[in-house]
């Protein structure tokens, strides 16, 4: 029972990066409610898409894939190029389509081995860390931005915290899909109407991608 409830649990935090990543990001590049949903949606499916190829051709390791954390301090820096919103996305995207070229290039020919020396634990525990102070303050900005999930955002932070470090020792390994379940009910969202059951994703909606100096540097 304990390890098909941390199953789910796992599953569950799965869906909700999958959901919160594209959120935090529309928010940087000032998208409106429509874009951000279309931009979870194209998430869900490119993502369930890559975890099945991953599963029929690929590694087929218990590994899902979905949107990086690690790109959202780099969404950030983009975010704040002296250029309107829709232009920096399309610097994103581009930045995302170059360095995707060269990790296969890396893959095909080996050459990652003779990165790894390089990403000793110290490196790769030091950028996690500021990883995270980065993400803190950008996913509490957008959570507390909006009056109507402020008290619900915050009850359930405390709750998660709380449980993790003071709750019962059969409820600490699930503190986060408790927080999950009573953020949803506290927070009570509006779920938007469709007038389809379903709708391809639309390809390049915001265009195509602007590769300039910009782009590789971050690359």
């Amino acid at each position: 029972m304990k390890q098909t409830t941390s199953t789910f649990q796992w599953i569950v935090f799965l869906l909700a990066n999958t959901i919160a990543l594209p959120i935090v990001v529309a928010s940087l590049f000032d998208l409106s409610s429509v874009e951000t949903a279309a931009l979870v949606q194209r998430s869900f499916f490119v993502g369930g898409i890559a975890c099945f190829l991953h599963g029929a051709f690929g590694h087929r390791l218990p590994i899902v894939s979905g949107p990086a954390g690690s790109w959202v301090s780099i969404f950030v820096v983009i975010a704040a190029l002296p250029v309107d919103s829709k232009t920096a996305f399309t610097i994103a995207m581009a930045a995302v389509v170059i360095a995707g070229i060269i990790l296969i290039i890396l893959g095909l020919t080996g050459w990652t081995k003779y990165l790894l020396p390089v990403f000793t634990p110290l490196v790769s525990g030091t950028f996690l860390l500021l990883l995270c102070i980065q993400l803190t303050g950008v996913m509490l900005g957008a959570v507390l931005a909006v009056e109507a999930t402020r008290l619900a955002g915050i009850i359930t932070f405390l709750l998660v915290l709380g449980l993790s470090q003071f709750g019962p020792s059969r409820l600490r390994p699930f503190a986060l899909m408790i927080g999950i379940i009573v953020g949803w009910l506290v927070s009570r969202p509006s779920l938007p109407t469709s007038s389809s059951l379903f709708a391809p994703p639309q390809a390049l909606p915001f265009g195509w991608p602007q590769f300039d100096g910009s782009a590789f540097l971050v690359a």
